[in-house]
């Protein structure tokens, strides 16, 4: 499925009021409130943080929520919001999906050097 697919199914749970999903759930939690943490997720939600902090993962994937940047006085806990704009939920998708390939492109190179090395030797013929 791909992210625009998956947000308009989000979006159609949420219309009707019929809130099958726990990413559904968190995303109307989000959009009702504004912006909310972790923990005030779990509390109203009566969800353990793992599962919070999943779905909230696959939100980002998507680029329909993103977190608060933050200047001064970084707060205890991230401040997630919804982001509307199409546009910049394709973006926000794209940046995230480079962060995750950068941390793993980086964990290959510290866990699995010689197997990498072969993988360029082999994109090089």
């Amino acid at each position: 499925m791909n992210n625009q697919t998956k947000i308009q199914a989000l979006q159609k749970q949420i219309d009707s009021g019929q809130l099958k999903s726990d990413e559904a759930k968190i995303l109307d939690f989000i959009k009702k409130e504004g912006f909310s943490s972790m923990p005030l997720i779990c509390d109203a939600l009566n969800m353990p943080e793992k599962t919070v902090s999943a779905r909230l993962s696959g939100l980002q994937d998507v680029g329909i929520v993103e977190i608060v940047p933050h200047k001064e006085n970084v707060p205890q806990y991230q401040i997630y919001t919804f982001q509307p704009v199409k546009k910049i939920q394709i973006y926000n998708a794209w940046k995230r999906k480079e962060f995750k390939f950068q941390k793993w492109k980086k964990r290959g190179l510290k866990e699995f050097p010689e197997f990498l090395i072969e993988i360029e030797y082999n994109l090089l013929e």
